[in-house]
């Protein structure tokens, strides 16, 4: 059988990127690796857990307790295209780098009806590529959030690589990672629902993952996962990104059936049916070996079949096929009202 040559490009060009990054690995082993001042094994964690099966809005809840998100400008572009904030994370953690959360807003040239908050992905070194997703947002007329992942970047300690303790062995510590980010995520849409008339979460790859769930607690007009999935313990089992962690979580004697117990409350395989997003655009990479296309179509099953784009591309060579799913996403989310409807 001859393989389709875009299928040959995006594979190869996903193997040779990934031959290219460094393999690191999380040098931080929690032993107890504690879940809000608790230890658990992975099965008395998941009896605890699974009391919020079906009601998960409280297990990721907004840690706000009625106050409202204070955001404080650090700098700004002349005529305010591009403006930079920090807030404290409503969840305190152990390192202080990551308590304060940069936060970038594009705005459009004119008043926006529509905005969108953007998660990234995992251990991004850097925000150029995403910083031009938001700018090529803004200039189609939605205003554009772009947050900053829990141990990325600026919020990494001294002496870590970009997300090097966000996502790792340490289990329960990843699952309380996504938790806070999903507290953030909730802010801000909650801080921004008033002045907008539609308020999207845009959820790329692992950041998918958090904006979903962001939804199970939150009202949004659309949700956008962009090569995201479900069935989590599988994902990190089978990801051409993960075989590190995977590696390390056999050194600690984590089973890939444990894990998914482990993180079952994180994801939307279990919990997905209970999302607020009144309308879903699912974009879907159908030659992906980080986010294979198994996990990504039963992502579209929990969300109930929605309308979906497939992309000829893998993970790593989706940057070719972005004009077009910004293109989509501004589309969608300027519709007039009757065209949304159908």
């Amino acid at each position: 059988m001859t393989l389709d040559p875009r299928e040959l490009f995006a594979r190869g060009f996903e193997r040779a990127i990934y031959l290219l990054t460094p393999k690191r690995t999380c040098r931080l082993t929690l032993d107890p690796d504690p879940f809000d001042g608790r230890t658990f094994t992975i099965d008395a964690f998941y009896d605890w857990a699974s009391q919020f099966f079906d009601r998960p809005a409280d297990f990721f809840r907004d840690f706000l307790d009625g106050a409202r998100l204070a955001l404080r400008l650090t700098d700004g572009e002349s005529g305010g295209a591009r403006r930079a904030f920090t807030f404290d994370s409503p969840v305190a953690g152990r390192f202080a780098e990551n308590a304060r959360v940069p936060l970038l807003w594009f705005r459009a040239p004119r008043p926006a009806r529509a905005v969108a908050l953007l998660v990234p992905g995992w251990s991004r070194p850097d925000r150029r590529l995403e910083e031009r997703w938001c700018r090529a947002l803004a200039a189609a007329g939605i205003d554009v959030l772009l947050l900053t992942v829990p141990y990325h970047l600026e919020r990494a300690p001294a002496g870590t690589w970009s997300g090097e303790y966000f996502i790792s062995h340490n289990v329960f510590w990843t699952v309380a990672n996504f938790r806070q980010l999903v507290a953030e995520i909730r802010a801000l849409v909650r801080l921004v629902r008033a002045d907008y008339d539609r308020v999207a979460l845009i959820g790329v790859s692992s950041g998918g993952f958090q904006a979903g769930l962001a939804t199970l607690g939150e009202d949004v007009d659309y949700l956008f996962p962009i090569m995201t999935g479900a069935e989590l313990g599988a994902i990190m089992w089978e990801s051409l990104l993960t075989h590190e962690v995977k590696a390390a979580m056999i050194g600690r004697g984590i089973s890939r059936d444990a894990l998914s117990r482990a993180w079952s409350i994180t994801d939307m395989a279990v919990v997905g049916r209970h999302t607020r997003a009144r309308r879903v655009r699912q974009y879907v990479t159908l030659y992906d070996a980080i986010m294979p296309l198994r996990y990504q179509e039963r992502l579209w099953e929990v969300y109930g079949d929605p309308p979906r784009v497939d992309l000829p591309t893998s993970h790593y060579s989706v940057v070719f096929a972005l004009p077009k799913v910004l293109r989509d996403i501004a589309a969608t989310l300027l519709a007039p009202d009757d065209a949304r409807a159908g």
